[in-house]
């Protein structure tokens, strides 16, 4: 084999395996790259009129079952999750509180992909219920009126109770002290008249 033919071989397999390298490079971003979020559902920056019983993300691969982590915040700073998250595949779901009030809320997630990296973000949607349903699935039914204290009937009134009950005794005996009465009435008027006489 002559020096040129060993030459051109030599470099031929150098361009092979620098091609092959390339090519191996290029593929290695693409295997080890992080989950990526495709949607969000409520819409980030939607408005609703009717509040949605769950938040949903979906990412470009499946996402590790553990860890997997989604926070609603409602309008006045409280907690308006139901519950934990959930995964499925690339679906990551977490349930809305009952009873949602209009306003913002936001919602924090963090999930980890199948390459152990954790992937973080945030939404925002904002609800405007009607005045029927500000209280979202709640019950509208107004709450029994409390019972109010009636006005006490008065008393009626018994034998205890009769204003002349005291001086029962007296007009009981009102006749015998009519007739005592009236015989020292008469005595008495009988004597001046006697003593006039004299």
């Amino acid at each position: 084999m002559s020096l040129r033919s060993s030459v051109r071989r030599t470099l031929g397999l150098l361009a092979t395996t620098a091609a092959l390298a390339g090519g191996t490079l290029a593929l290695a971003p693409s295997a080890s790259a992080h989950a990526t979020l495709l949607k969000v559902s409520p819409a980030d920056g939607a408005t609703l009129t009717t509040a949605p019983r769950q938040v949903d993300l979906t990412f470009d691969e499946p996402v590790s079952s553990r860890f997997a982590t989604i926070v609603i915040t409602g309008p006045s700073g409280e907690d308006a999750t139901a519950g934990p998250a959930t995964v499925n595949g690339a679906h990551v779901t977490a349930p809305l509180a009952s009873g949602p009030a209009s306003g913002e809320y936001r919602v924090a997630f963090r999930v980890v992909s199948d390459d152990g990296h954790p992937v973080t973000g945030q939404s925002r949607f904002t609800l405007h219920l009607p005045a029927g349903e500000a209280t979202g699935g709640a019950s509208t039914t107004s709450p029994a009126p409390s019972a109010s204290p009636l006005a006490t009937p008065p008393t009626a009134a018994g034998p205890a109770s009769l204003p002349g009950e005291e001086s029962s005794w007296v007009s009981e005996h009102l006749p015998a002290l009519s007739g005592a009465l009236l015989l020292v009435v008469v005595g008495a008027g009988a004597l001046v008249w006697d003593r006039r006489r004299n």
